[in-house]
């Protein structure tokens, strides 16, 4: 019997997809649209991972940046201790 349902994945046909599960996600084969990276993750997470990435690019940004600030007022503090008293 063949299954030609579109919801469904006609299991003769020639693109069916063996049981996978997603690597990241854990969303499987049940789902008629997915489709897996070489990677073995899903469509689905593309999305959230970009996003979650440029979030996390954007702290690691702000976290650099706070450093060098400190790093910066450091500095300056230093050279004022070490001109304190001088003429120049």
């Amino acid at each position: 019997m063949k299954i030609d349902n579109p919801r469904n994945r006609n299991i003769y046909s020639k693109d069916f997809q063996s049981y996978q599960i997603c690597n990241y996600c854990i969303m499987d084969t049940s789902d008629p649209e997915i489709e897996f990276d070489s990677d073995g993750n899903c469509r689905h997470c593309k999305p959230y991972r970009n996003q979650r990435n440029d979030a996390n690019a954007s702290i690691a940004a702000r976290v650099r940046k706070k450093m060098l600030d400190t790093e910066i007022s450091y500095t300056i503090k230093k050279i004022k201790a070490e001109g304190k008293g001088r003429k120049y």
